[in-house]
């Protein structure tokens, strides 16, 4: 008789989004039956359908990530007057980024309302001849990504 719980090893694969090969050998490693195995089987290629969540899950992240540290980096130059502004922006970017991935749908849209936000203040930006076109096509074709990861990334989470 196996201690562990067949029910809780394969949701926990299922939430870590492994491979259904590779969750199956595990599940054999721990001592598993093929009989168990295969009635739990079927779980795993319901993985297959939906689209795959590092896709539209990394972009956003990414983003929130590097909008972190650079406001984080703002806060403690010496040189920028509106260091209040950049560390309450900090603090709302790291707690946006703990919810996302949470998958907290309020901030997946606190997402969508940065990326969107960051995409103005960069053609701001180049209007005042801050930033070149190179680094601001560069830059907003990512942030265009990030932005419609986020829209596939919050359908994803609204059907579930």
């Amino acid at each position: 008789m196996n201690k562990k719980d067949i029910n809780f090893e394969v949701e926990r694969f299922l939430k870590g989004n492994y491979q259904k090969s590779v969750a199956l050998e595990l599940l054999r490693k721990d001592g598993f039956s093929e009989e168990e195995i295969q009635q739990h089987a079927h779980k795993f290629d319901q993985l297959r359908k939906n689209p795959d969540n590092s896709l539209s899950y990394f972009p956003p992240f990414l983003f929130l990530v590097l909008a972190s540290i650079t406001s984080l980096t703002l806060t403690l130059k010496e040189e920028i007057d509106f260091k209040p502004f950049f560390l309450v922006l900090f603090l709302f970017t790291i707690t946006t980024t703990y919810f996302f991935s949470k998958k907290n749908k309020t901030a997946i849209i606190a997402t969508a309302f940065l990326t969107i936000l960051s995409m103005l203040l960069l053609v701001y930006l180049y209007i005042i001849s801050f930033l070149g076109l190179g680094k601001l096509l560069l830059i907003e074709l990512f942030l265009i990504l990030a932005l419609f990861s986020v829209k596939r990334f919050y359908t994803k989470i609204a059907k579930s």
